[in-house]
């Protein structure tokens, strides 16, 4: 079992190396900052709207709060893997859009190395970056004037994540991460009406960012009765400098009067005929911000569990040159509940799986024209347990909507279907035979 289980873990681990930080749906919101959040949780956290801060578990990883890898069973190894299927449909006042993308999302394992010692590594995508947009204005010398704005990449991290537990109802953990990932920006300027007296122009920056992060969690579980109990949470991330490495790429291109698909294909991708900048191996550093969170979880033992987040990430000390935004501090909230009528049930199948719903409003980091983008959503999921296995296969729906379509902004209606495994194995034990 160990053996047919490692031979897929390795298989999945090549396709979410190659494929980790690419297969995004669109969002013209990720050109802010580092890219859109790639989410915190693995399965039973996201149909629980993303809460993790105060959730303890014994049959899946919580990745959120370090402090809670030691709520693991003895001699129990858990394996988590995920992937998922998105839609976005992008809303303007001129009109509307639609993108859809599928991803491998990540890759994990925890065990316990003793009664007081658990530790958990894998790898997953931190931030995204995917948008292609065109804005048009109209000059009364040169004409009509469009410009093409795409961008691509992300971060991804790698993370080796330990708790220890204090006390018996004390614990704290330690998620170390190296973060690193390229973003890929392009800009194009077509001179749509002046053919040929003047050239289009493109500005391509490929930006590569790595360094080493630390998130801290601590959990306190307080009995209540003989079958509740409160957990509480909280988690902190300290602000890190991100080394970069920039190349700059500016310069003239061709301008051949066909205005078709292909041509704007070409200019866009196509070799610069004149070069003005040409930077190679710029060295910067780049703030990535501070966030800490609270969160509790009230639960009954094996039957049920709810629970909210608090979170805040202080994306103000970003700085920009763009008049109309400002970076702003994020705020979100999480809320989220599961139901296991019967774990142990017999004669049901449906008593034995586990129902959850969640539900999320964040206030974004970002403000456009003194307009908050703000983000809602609901999540709801199934936990699907395997027969005469510790294994669940989760599957999550999301839907939510971001942005709006005042001050000539863009609105975002998404929907993400996960698929979620959680297996189990057991390790450490020898074999006697007779």
């Amino acid at each position: 079992m160990s053996k047919r289980i490692f031979g897929l873990l390795s298989l999945t681990l090549l396709i979410l190396v190659t494929t980790t930080g690419f297969s995004q749906v669109n969002s013209p919101y990720s050109q802010f900052g580092f890219g859109d959040n790639s989410g915190r949780g693995f399965g039973q956290s996201k149909a629980m709207g993303n809460i993790g801060i105060g959730l303890r578990t014994n049959s899946h990883l919580n990745n959120i709060n370090p402090a809670s890898y030691n709520a693991l069973d003895t001699m129990i190894v858990i394996y988590e893997m995920g992937m998922s299927a998105g839609f976005n449909n992008i809303e303007s006042n001129l009109g509307a859009v639609k993108k859809s993308d599928v991803q491998i999302d990540y890759l994990a394992l925890g065990f316990l190395v003793n009664k007081l010692w658990a530790t958990s590594f894998g790898l997953a995508p931190s931030s995204k970056v995917d948008y292609t947009l065109m804005s048009s204005t109209y000059d009364s010398i040169v004409g009509q004037i469009d410009t093409y704005f795409k961008g691509s990449g992300g971060l991804s991290k790698v993370y080796w994540g330990n708790s220890f537990r204090l006390t018996k109802r004390l614990s704290v953990g330690i998620n170390t991460s190296f973060v690193f990932g390229p973003i890929n920006k392009t800009t194009t300027v077509v001179f749509t009406d002046n053919y040929p007296y003047t050239d289009n122009t493109k500005m391509s920056v490929k930006q590569y960012l790595y360094n080493v992060m630390f998130n801290y969690g601590v959990q306190y579980t307080q009995p209540i009765g003989k079958d509740y109990s409160l957990t509480l949470g909280a988690v902190f991330e300290n602000k890190t400098k991100l080394n970069a490495t920039t190349d700059t790429l500016a310069g003239t291109t061709k301008n051949e009067g066909n205005y078709d698909e292909s041509y704007y294909q070409e200019i866009h991708y196509g070799e610069l005929k004149n070069v003005i900048i040409d930077t190679t191996g710029a060295k910067s550093t780049v703030d990535y911000p501070t966030s800490f969170g609270f969160g509790f979880t009230f639960a009954k033992t094996k039957q049920f569990m709810l629970g909210a987040d608090f979170l805040m990430q202080n994306w103000s000390i970003l700085t920009n040159k763009n008049p109309n935004l400002t970076y702003k501090d994020l705020v979100s909230l999480n809320m989220g509940a599961e139901l296991t009528p019967d774990r142990n049930s017999i004669n049901s199948y449906m008593k034995r799986m586990s129902y959850r719903l969640g539900g999320h409003y964040t206030q974004s980091h970002i403000e456009l024209r003194n307009t908050r983008i703000n983000d809602y959503g609901l999540s709801f999921g199934l936990g699907l347990p395997l027969r005469n296995t510790n294994t669940s296969v989760n599957i999550t729906g999301e839907f939510g909507r971001r942005g709006t379509l005042d001050q000539n902004l863009l609105r975002e209606t998404y929907g993400i279907l996960s698929i979620n495994l959680s297996l189990s194995d057991i390790w450490f034990v020898k074999r006697k035979f007779k």
